[in-house]
């Protein structure tokens, strides 16, 4: 909030065109990248806050120094030609370190969590349009949200079936808090903010020390 209200708009008003002015600046890159860094840490520590995730730290430094036994027959294996033998303890050194790395079981909390959204995927696809129109105008934006930060073509088509014989004419007020505006600026602000974090790549995404490990952090955090 502070950088969009604040460093690239102005007056407390934000618009997405300063934000494209403001990341084809290159001295602004070193700035975008770290306010992005610091929400990015920010959503992290957010979710870490809920114990979604087991605490396996010790359990992985064990697993992953494990390896270590065999590097000794590795190279011994290279050293009396047991090529076949070398591979094989090398793929199993290369697999111990992977599943060290990335083993991060869920804990209950965070596998229901995971398993809700998986069903939603499901179900969605071939949601009704009359029970849809019953949803609060939170769950429409939150389902919106979540097919839109996840970039799923599927949801996006469903939700485009859905909302078409919903959205308000050009004579129909809509709020600007409302889902369907945001229905309309969504796909422009995700594109807007992916573009904004490849030009801020081009010179502050080195230099922030961090601001590159976001991926495609433009219409994911979205």
């Amino acid at each position: 909030m502070e950088l969009l209200f604040d460093k690239i708009g102005a007056n407390h008003i934000f618009n997405l065109n300063d934000l494209t002015a403001f990341t084809k600046n290159k001295k602004n890159h070193l700035k975008y990248n770290t306010y992005q860094s610091e929400w990015r840490q920010a959503v992290k520590q957010e979710v870490d806050s809920h114990s979604l995730y087991e605490n396996k730290q010790t359990y992985r430094l064990l697993i992953g120094f494990s390896s270590i036994l065999l590097l000794p027959f590795i190279f011994f294996f290279l050293i009396y030609g047991l090529y076949v033998s070398f591979i094989v303890t090398l793929l199993l050194v290369i697999t111990v370190i992977i599943y060290a790395s990335v083993y991060r079981p869920k804990t209950l909390e965070g596998a229901q969590i995971a398993y809700d959204w998986k069903q939603f995927k499901v179900r969605f696809k071939d949601l009704p349009q009359t029970e849809w129109e019953k949803w609060s105008e939170d769950d429409r934006m939150r389902a919106y949200i979540y097919g839109l930060g996840i970039s799923s073509k599927e949801i996006d088509r469903k939700h485009d079936q859905l909302i078409e014989a919903l959205t308000p004419t050009d004579h129909d007020y809509v709020d600007d808090g409302s889902f369907f505006s945001i229905i309309y600026i969504g796909p422009y602000a995700s594109s807007s903010f992916h573009s904004a974090y490849q030009s801020s790549l081009s010179r502050g995404g080195s230099d922030s020390g961090g601001g590159s490990s976001g991926g495609g952090g433009g219409s994911g955090a979205f």
